[in-house]
């Protein structure tokens, strides 16, 4: 009995391990090669760059992503991929997606250049990830890149947005291929090429990126700005943008203001506002100077044109903001000093009524102590006219004041978690090539 126990064993695990292998070859897709290890690397230019399998996209929308990523890669010579699907074979979404990009033809070059965005609607584990080919893409796509490519792309997954959280994403990689990084503004250099300081007379001294200011503002704005410059020989600019991720406050103005050949002189004097503003967000100005334009901008002084161009930027009053705060900088560079702000003075006005009414509350308190206490009378009532009455009284608001504050979205969604994320710097997928990239759950 145990000899033919042992005799048949061999052979049922032989099918067992048949039946496993071949179950696992029906879950694989469709374009699976049959052995990996055999396979030849392609191009193919006809294949379709935007495969759904889980049905996100509409027909337009899917063919809008075709003819757009059609044009990049004409452009940038770099391809972009999007696929999705239900499920990712028990491979792993990053093995998923790298397999997907090599086996199907996809890549620019020998190096096969581009990124693939996989988006996996298992119920049981949605996410997504974003695997890089070729040493160019996998050079740019660095874990800080990464982080602020996936924080914006976690925001529309989450809530559902499938088809614009695409269309964003492929923005966002196609700037970081011309710039180098993704938010980039469309004035930064493409990588490799400095920034040369200059002198241009005739650049605008005032740009607004968002559009929250009119025409006639500019001009208004324009107007004064060029009032100081040719009164006190320091260039006067302002800028609106909406920053970038990657870049500081500082690095974007710094560069703003060497691209765009603002300031006077050898030393490029002058003095430039940035005012920084993202969707959810109140605006905040960030004030940098140059030359002979950083001369009166004492510690003080920038406290106080900070604050108040803030104030009014706050109350969504762009156009005030800005004209105050060139005003500001007038009075600076006529006097040494930035006037104090209004509430300064409505402070000081408090403190004097204040100061008042103890004064006056204390005097009070003494003549009442020497003043006598009169003497009770009986029938005190016979006094009061019984013909008065007092009617049942009702309340009656004669005016109404509704006020709203705005309250701006924390973060506490993608920028502080986002889900499960993870970047690679480094793996294979099943072809064997190397890849890098990135991913999230959702």
């Amino acid at each position: 009995m145990k000899k033919r126990f042992f005799a048949i064993f061999p052979l049922c695990m032989l099918c067992l391990t048949l039946l496993c292998v071949s179950a696992h070859a029906e879950e694989l897709p469709a374009w699976y090669p049959v052995d990996p290890a055999q396979f030849s690397f392609y191009h193919d230019e006809a294949a379709a760059r935007v495969v759904d399998s889980a049905d996100l996209f509409t027909d337009d929308e899917e063919q809008g992503m075709e003819t757009r990523i059609a044009e990049l890669r004409q452009e940038l010579d770099r391809d972009i991929v999007i696929y999705t699907d239900v499920t990712d074979y028990g491979l792993g979404k990053d093995v998923c997606a790298a397999d997907f990009y090599d086996f199907n033809g996809y890549g620019c070059g020998d190096e096969r250049e581009g990124i693939c965005l996989f988006i996996d609607m298992d119920p049981y584990g949605r996410g997504w990830w974003t695997c890089c080919t070729g040493s160019v893409t996998m050079g740019l796509y660095t874990e800080v890149v990464a982080n602020a490519v996936d924080d914006v792309l976690y925001e529309y997954l989450a809530a559902g947005d499938f088809a614009a959280g695409v269309a964003d994403w492929i923005e966002n990689i196609a700037t970081m291929y011309r710039k180098g990084m993704p938010f980039a503004p469309d004035w930064y250099p493409a990588p490799g090429e400095e920034l040369t300081r200059h002198h241009d007379e005739t650049a605008p001294r005032v740009v607004d990126e968002l559009g929250v200011l009119s025409e006639a503002a500019v001009a208004a704005l324009t107007a004064q700005a060029a009032q100081i410059s040719q009164k006190y020989h320091i260039d006067a600019a302002i800028y609106v943008t909406t920053g970038s991720d990657l870049l500081s406050d500082f690095a974007v103005a710094n560069a703003y203001y060497a691209y765009m050949g603002y300031g006077l002189g050898d030393d490029y004097d002058g003095i430039l506002l940035t005012v920084f503003k993202q969707a959810g967000y109140y605006a905040y100005p960030r004030i940098t100077a140059y030359g002979a334009g950083a001369d009166k901008l004492s510690d003080v002084n920038y406290e106080r044109l900070w604050t108040a161009c803030r104030d009014k930027l706050e109350e969504n009053e762009y156009y005030a903001a800005l004209s105050a705060w060139l005003d500001q900088v007038e009075h600076m560079e006529r006097t040494g000093r930035v006037q104090r702000p209004v509430g300064y003075w409505a402070a000081i006005c408090l403190i004097g009524l204040l100061a008042g009414s103890a004064f006056g509350g204390i005097s009070l308190g003494l003549a009442r102590h020497k003043m006598k206490k009169p003497a009770e009378q009986r029938d005190a009532d016979a006094y009061i006219d019984s013909s008065s009455r007092i009617a049942d009284a009702g309340r009656y608001f004669l005016y109404t004041t509704t006020s709203q504050r705005y309250d701006p979205p924390h973060e506490s969604s993608s920028r502080s978690s986002g889900g499960r994320k993870s970047h690679f710097s480094s793996y294979s997928g099943s072809s064997g090539s190397r890849h890098s990239g990135s991913g999230r759950s959702f």
